[in-house]
C-alpha cells in the first residue's frame, strides 16, 4: 500500500544495483538533504528516463507505509554532466567527493550551503580543468562549512611549503591555478586522511 508522495529536485550522487530488480540511488536535494530511493530496472531503459550519476533531475517518489522506503515513480532529466564521465581523473575526483558527501550527510545535519558547494563543484568538473584542484577546494570548503577546525588543526599539521600551496589553491580560480598537479594530489591525500580520522 502506497504512503505519501514526494516531489524533489536534486543531484544523483550514486547509483548501485540492489537485488535483481532495482537500482538504489542517493539523491542530494536542496530542501531535504540526502534521500535514498529505489527504482525498478527496466528491460529497455531509455537514456532520458534512466537516472545516471551526477544527473540533475526532477523526481517523483512514493513512500511505502510498510518500511518507509522511497520508490522512484518518475524521473525527468534537467541537466546531464556528461563531460565528467569523459575524463577518468575528473570522474574519479567527482565520484570520490560524492562518496564523502554521502557518508557525512548520513550522519550530520544538512546545510544548504553544502548543496550550493556541490553544484559549483560539478560545474567546474564539467569543464575538465584541474579536477584535482576542484576536489581540494571543494573538500576543504565542505569541511570548513561543516564546522570542523581544519585551519586550526590540519593546516597547522602540514609543512610550510604545503601551507603556502594551500593558500595559493584557495586564492586563485580553477582556470588560473599554478600549483603543480603532484603537489595538489599530495595535499588531497593528506586532507582525506585527516577528514577520515577526525570526522
Amino acid at each position: 500500500m502506497a504512503g505519501c508522495q514526494l516531489s524533489i529536485e536534486g543531484f544523483v550522487l550514486s547509483k548501485e544495483l540492489t537485488g535483481e530488480s532495482h537500482y538504489r540511488y542517493q539523491i542530494f536535494t536542496y530542501k531535504k538533504g540526502l534521500i535514498s530511493c529505489l527504482k525498478r530496472r527496466s528491460n529497455k531503459p531509455s537514456i532520458k528516463t534512466q537516472p545516471d550519476i551526477f544527473d540533475y533531475a526532477s523526481v517523483e517518489l512514493d513512500q511505502s507505509t510498510q518500511n518507509n522506503i522511497y520508490f522512484m515513480r518518475d524521473f525527468q532529466l534537467l541537466k546531464r554532466y556528461q563531460t565528467i564521465g569523459n575524463d577518468y581523473k575528473t570522474f574519479f575526483y567527482a565520484s570520490d567527493f560524492s562518496r564523502i558527501l554521502i557518508k557525512t550527510l548520513m550522519h550530520a545535519s544538512y546545510s544548504p550551503p553544502v548543496y550550493q558547494l556541490f553544484a559549483q563543484a560539478l560545474e567546474s568538473w564539467a569543464s575538465n580543468i584541474r579536477p584535482e584542484a576542484v576536489f581540494f577546494k571543494s573538500l576543504y570548503l565542505f569541511v570548513k562549512k561543516e564546522g570542523y577546525p581544519i585551519k586550526e588543526q590540519w593546516w597547522k599539521s602540514i609543512i610550510r611549503s604545503k601551507r603556502d600551496a594551500v593558500a595559493s589553491i584557495l586564492k586563485y580560480p580553477i582556470n588560473k591555478q599554478e600549483t603543480p598537479v603532484a603537489t595538489i594530489e599530495s595535499l588531497n591525500q593528506d586532507l582525506k586522511k585527516w577528514v577520515t580520522g577526525y570526522t
